[in-house]
């Protein structure tokens, strides 16, 4: 047995198909039809000049529906979250002013002194911190946080960057 489509479908599926049709239109026929629409009542002093067997008008009035006196209320809304309950206002607290930021605590002035080198009228002051020298002119900074600001006979005078608070350092008179 073959479909129309072109395809081969086994003899034994087709019997099955075949029987249930069968046994589905058989069960079907037994079961009790449906009875018959009933007929329109009629009335029979209400024809409102229509013939006998044609519609009657629609009255649009018994479709409107009448107005309540209680509010709708829709069955399909969110309900709403209860209110809080009503607080005292807080009281305004002053707002703070700001602090000036006390500046950096000032080190103690790190170098110890080395030497100095003088040459073409400009002094060249040698300073330690730790294991390492540094080297500098009046006006130049060492290791970012002092500039050397001025340098004389007996005193060298730092700068430590940070709060621009000055420092002086104590060095042997000149050879």
């Amino acid at each position: 047995m073959s479909l129309p489509s072109g395809r081969d479908v086994p003899k034994g599926a087709a019997i099955t198909i075949v029987a249930l049709v069968l046994l589905a239109s058989v069960v079907m026929g037994r079961e009790n039809p449906s009875p018959p629409p009933a007929a329109p009542e009629r009335d029979s002093g209400e024809s409102q000049g229509s013939s006998a067997g044609g519609p009657q008008p629609l009255d649009i009035e018994r479709l409107q529906r009448k107005k309540s006196a209680s509010p709708v209320t829709d069955l399909f809304a969110l309900p709403l979250p209860p209110r809080p309950p009503a607080a005292a206002p807080a009281p305004v607290a002053p707002i703070p002013r700001p602090v000036a930021q006390p500046k950096p605590a000032l080190p103690p002035l790190p170098f110890r002194y080395l030497g100095r080198m003088t040459e073409d009228r400009r002094t060249l002051l040698i300073v330690a911190v730790g294991e390492r020298a540094y080297s500098a002119l009046p006006g130049e900074t060492i290791d970012d946080n002092y500039r050397l600001e001025r340098l004389k006979d007996k005193s060298a005078t730092f700068v430590y960057l940070p709060s621009g608070a000055r420092q002086t350092l104590a060095l042997p008179p000149p050879d």
